[in-house]
């Protein structure tokens, strides 16, 4: 019967490579989430009404998925997964001109996210592993490859999906009920910092919860 051992060199790269995975995440979420808010607040302070800066945010961050599938000339599963929540978004800004909808439609969209990785892990393809694979990288793809479809890796793929699909999911609710109980102005900026509050702690949740599992 032969014994798994782990050398220092084999820890020291998989310290390694887990650093690099934790930086693509932080990087990439930074960009898909901070430059669409980035360009809310920077309208907003430019003078722009509530829609004109909620439609300046859903442009950039169409902008910035594009970019993204011609750099990578390719679109992955969580890539495609973005686009057509930008594209239900884009679709549902021209509706109506009605600011209050716009925000409203921006929290509908957090709620199809949060449902669509529910229903993922319903269907045995947890979004959080093709998320995990992107964040990996070219450089860490057969590593992950190696590894992703063990046990313990699949029921992680399972718990992050089911823990971000809640939790989008129900701060989809608080933000829609802001919309329409609180004056317009209040109700935008709070529906960003929900976001970023939300989205900070799940962050800080999958990372923490990456390195217990890592360690054990």
């Amino acid at each position: 019967m032969s014994t798994l051992t782990s050398t220092p060199d084999t820890i020291t790269t998989d310290s390694a490579q887990r650093k690099t995975a934790v930086r693509a995440m932080v990087t990439t979420l930074g960009l898909d989430l901070g430059l669409p808010m980035g360009a809310y607040f920077a309208a907003d302070l430019a003078g722009a009404n509530t829609f004109t800066a909620l439609l300046a945010g859903t442009a950039v961050s169409g902008a910035r998925l594009v970019w993204v599938a011609v750099r990578q000339r390719r679109v992955d599963a969580f890539a495609m997964f973005l686009m057509i929540l930008f594209a239900a978004g884009l679709v549902l800004s021209f509706v109506s001109g009605d600011p209050r909808f716009m925000v409203a439609k921006d929290s509908a969209t957090s709620a199809v996210a949060g449902l669509t990785l529910l229903v993922s892990c319903m269907i045995g393809r947890p979004l959080a592993y093709y998320a995990a694979k992107r964040f990996a990288g070219d450089q860490g793809r057969d590593q992950f490859e190696a590894t992703a479809g063990s046990d313990v890796m699949r029921r992680r793929w399972f718990t992050v999906s089911l823990v971000w699909g809640a939790a989008l999911f129900s701060d989809s609710l608080l933000r829609i009920a802001a919309v329409y109980l609180l004056p317009l102005h209040t109700a935008a900026n709070l529906s960003q910092i929900l976001m970023i509050v939300v989205y900070g702690g799940l962050f800080t949740w999958t990372i923490r919860s990456h390195k217990r599992n890592a360690a054990a």
